[in-house]
């Protein structure tokens, strides 16, 4: 994922020019760093985290993808991610 924050916005921690970060990574996860972004609070239940700023959330362990559909084609493809392997 790159990350370009707006100039006049202060940037959190975690984004900086040219910073790689390795932390395993959900879609899910850009709900909840959306809405902290936006000023609401990560609704009860939400299965993301937030992934920048202060508060932060910890790591994930490992990440699960799923995919059942390529247009009219069943592929039901299941995969698992951690920092080394998918």
């Amino acid at each position: 994922m790159i990350i370009r924050w707006p100039k006049r916005v202060t940037a959190p921690a975690q984004v900086a020019p040219g910073r790689v970060d390795e932390q395993v990574l959900s879609l899910l996860d850009l709900s909840a760093t959306t809405l902290w972004m936006a000023g609401i609070p990560k609704p009860f239940g939400m299965q993301s985290r937030v992934f920048l700023g202060a508060d932060a959330e910890p790591a994930r362990t490992y990440a699960f993808a799923t995919r059942d559909r390529i247009d009219e084609t069943e592929v039901r493809q299941r995969s698992v991610h951690d920092a080394h392997f998918h």
